[in-house]
């Protein structure tokens, strides 16, 4: 079983946020985490919804890397997942991570017009 990625980098900065803010509306779980002190493994951060999207917000698109996935998990079923992460921000990085029932996938790739990469 093999993830299906989407093509959501294609999407311009504020077409990503609408999707962003409707995933954060449609999922059962997400979270954010960050490389501290350069170390490369991430480390769970306590971080609101409203300070994800300032975060977003203030972040220059060409610094900014966009995820949509199709996870195949054999023991959860496969499920949505959407995020970003900032790039080159030398010790604040974040890495957002938002999970959505799978039953939401084509409405939401036929509204932002996602393919397969």
């Amino acid at each position: 079983m093999s993830d299906i990625f989407f093509d959501a980098f294609k999407l311009s900065k504020s077409k990503f946020k609408e999707l962003l803010e409707e995933s954060f509306n449609l999922s059962y779980e997400w979270w954010a985490d960050h490389l501290k002190n350069g170390n490369i493994f991430k480390e769970k951060i306590n971080i609101s919804r409203e300070e994800v999207l300032k975060i977003y917000n203030k972040t220059k698109r060409k610094d900014l890397y966009f995820i949509f996935i199709q996870r195949k998990n054999i023991f959860k079923g496969d499920y949505l997942e959407v995020g970003f992460c900032t790039i080159g921000q030398k010790n604040k990085d974040i890495f957002t991570w938002i999970h959505i029932d799978i039953k939401y996938k084509d409405m939401l790739i036929n509204k932002y017009k996602l393919n397969i990469i």
